[in-house]
């Protein structure tokens, strides 16, 4: 199975005769073995590489820029996941007006290492 990658000439491009790469595309059957292999190991050796390209007929090159695009996903995946729990945390009520008025929340608050302002008597539950 071979990937399609072809050229094209733009009227927009500022030489004539220079050829843009369009965007390499892959079958369902590679995507789902780079994908498979990707949860396995996000940073495949070279003997992986090897048998990949083999197996899928694809260039070390793209197979090389397919993993560090899909590492660069899952970075902004995991960064915006986190972003998220964090907004979630921040509005969830139990985490609002907490204060030692609050005896009951006290102990674990000081347990999960959370600051308390003794002056106010608010509880900092974010570390």
């Amino acid at each position: 199975m071979k990937t399609q990658t072809s050229f094209i000439l733009t009227d927009k491009q500022p030489f004539k005769g220079v050829r843009r790469r369009e965007r390499t595309k892959y079958s369902k059957k590679q995507l789902n073995i780079m994908e498979s292999v990707f949860r396995e190991n996000n940073y495949p050796d070279s003997c992986v590489f090897e048998q990949l390209c083999y197996m899928l007929k694809l260039d070390v090159e793209k197979l090389a820029t397919w993993f560090q695009n899909r590492r660069c996903k899952e970075k902004r995946q995991n960064k915006e996941n986190h972003r998220e729990k964090i907004r979630q945390e921040m509005f969830n009520p139990k985490f609002v007006n907490l204060s030692c008025d609050q005896p009951e929340f006290m102990p674990k608050a000081l347990e999960n290492g959370w600051q308390v302002d003794m002056l106010t008597g608010h509880i900092d539950a974010y570390k």
